[in-house]
């Protein structure tokens, strides 16, 4: 007898193993587990799909993801997406903060920028 397999397994099982297993990837896991939960029960038909993009975000903002996560509980905001913008807005935030004026002063102050910064100076080639 040929019958669908979706029928007869137990296809909550891989989600929730997929839950616990983002949920320790963070520090705060109570705060984790909160909002984890909270996505599945906003979102109960796109949970894998949910969890994938929350997974997407903690491997590639790991270093914001906790802030993140503390302003999605604070703002209420339950989407794996607000989740993923808001870490992905800190990196880039941060990276912004990593390129500081003095570090531009500094660039300034090299030969190849104060030549090229010079009002009214031209190369000029002659033709033979």
């Amino acid at each position: 007898m040929i019958k669908n397999r979706q029928h007869t397994r137990d296809r909550s099982k891989g989600i929730q193993v997929y839950k616990e297993t983002i949920n320790r990837q963070f520090k705060d896991q109570e705060n984790a587990l909160k909002f984890v939960n909270e996505v599945a029960q906003q979102y109960p038909r796109y949970v894998r799909d949910q969890l994938q993009v929350i997974q997407y975000a903690i491997t590639h903002f790991r270093p914001q993801i906790e802030k993140a996560l503390a302003v999605c509980l604070k703002k209420q905001l339950w989407s794996a997406n607000d989740l993923h913008d808001i870490a992905q807005h800190l990196t880039r935030l941060k990276k912004g903060k990593d390129i500081s004026p003095a570090s531009i002063e500094a660039k300034k102050d090299t030969p190849a920028t104060k030549a090229s910064s010079k009002k009214g100076s031209r190369i000029l080639y002659e033709h033979n």
